[in-house]
């Protein structure tokens, strides 16, 4: 009898407990092996932990921990390979606009593969999982 293949797996980084719960519901319907953490230490932990195929991260945490740990994300040696879907309320242009504004790229640290605003419509959360997934697997 064949095993089935492991399915891809997705880091969900979400201080909000009850969006955090909504994404990692979806994406678990969609047949996602899905770890899900409140703090951006914890992220960075599971990540180095378990190399996910996707990260999902909520823009919008204390302190601008998010976009520290999304710089961490994209200079570490093991992980700047991972893609990476940013969520936000903000909308992508504003988000984009601030970035430019407080210099982002001209440290070094590029824009990320997907952005969506917060709250996400489910199908568009999934079907850009499988797509940056799929990006990635393909050589």
């Amino acid at each position: 009898m064949k095993s089935q293949p492991a399915q891809p797996h997705v880091l969900v980084i979400d201080e909000d407990d009850n969006m955090r719960f909504f994404l990692i519901n979806v994406l678990k319907t969609a047949g996602f092996e899905v770890t899900g953490v409140g703090k951006g230490s914890e992220g960075l932990l599971s990540a180095k932990e378990k190399s996910p195929a996707i990260i999902i991260l909520n823009v919008i945490m204390p302190d601008e921990e998010a976009l520290f740990l999304y710089g961490c994300f994209r200079h570490d040696k093991c992980l700047k390979h991972i893609p990476v879907i940013m969520l936000s309320g903000i909308d992508p242009k504003t988000f984009f606009h601030y970035q430019k504004f407080q210099g982002a790229q001209v440290h070094g640290v590029p824009y990320p593969d997907a952005y969506l605003e917060n709250p996400p419509e489910a199908e568009e959360l999934v079907n850009t999982v499988r797509r940056l997934i799929g990006k990635k697997e393909t050589p």
